[in-house]
């Protein structure tokens, strides 16, 4: 957290600004999804849909610094809290949105990772109404290469520690619909969004680039509902 909160002063420049293209694509797709109430979840500094159909909008973030970025709108609050624990009543969303927060939830083992996602999904549950709907953006790989990360998993850890990097992990779809099962969601919905420019593939090097093409991970907005027996 730490980390996040000394970046948040050039986040939008360095992050937000590099990945425009991919902003624009993904704000029509969810503004499109979301109405009623809806929670955001690791928000951050911006708002990645357009509050249209929206009642409320609680935007959440572990770095306050991160939430005080956040441009201000009459239905738009900001709740700094962690996404594991949330500091609600149970039912009290129609939609939960969680963008481009699955990969900074890495921890020092793929199997605390599994765990640290796992209590973030089985909360953001918690906090749905009985028809509401969780929507996921973030990057995702193919099978093979998240097997073969995971078995890379902590050199690269040890790597980025000594970096003063925070770890990054990324699901395949098959491994994270696994995790939306173990916490009774089910998944109805995935859409590949369009990367037509340059992306940064690593925060090691935030000054080199490569054409999305090249990625082999591609951003996903996965939709998933309450199983209910």
């Amino acid at each position: 957290m730490d980390y996040f909160d000394a970046l948040s002063d050039e986040y939008v420049r360095t992050i937000v600004e590099s990945q425009k293209q991919i902003y624009r694509n993904v704000n029509p797709a969810l503004t499109r999804r979301v109405s009623g109430s809806v929670l955001c979840l690791g928000s951050g500094p911006v708002l990645n849909f357009a509050d249209t159909h929206a009642e409320r909008v609680v935007c959440l973030d572990l770095s306050l610094n991160m939430l005080q970025r956040l441009p201000r709108r009459e239905r738009v609050s900001a709740v700094c809290a962690d996404a594991q624990h949330l500091p609600f009543e149970d039912a009290s969303f129609d939609f939960v949105v969680v963008p481009f927060l699955i990969h900074h939830m890495a921890m020092d083992t793929p199997a605390d990772t599994d765990r640290a996602v796992g209590l973030m999904l089985r909360d953001a549950r918690r906090v749905l109404r009985r028809h509401g709907r969780l929507l996921v953006v973030d990057l995702f790989l193919p099978d093979a290469l998240e097997i073969l990360l995971r078995s890379l998993y902590t050199p690269a850890a040890l790597l980025l520690n000594r970096t003063g990097r925070p770890m990054m992990h990324f699901y395949s779809v098959s491994n994270f619909r696994e995790l939306l099962r173990g916490v009774e969601l089910g998944l109805e919905f995935d859409q590949r969004v369009g990367m037509n420019e340059k992306i940064m593939p690593t925060l090691l090097l935030p000054w080199f680039k490569v054409p999305a093409s090249w990625h082999p991970a591609r951003f996903h907005i996965i939709e998933a509902a309450k199983i209910v027996t």
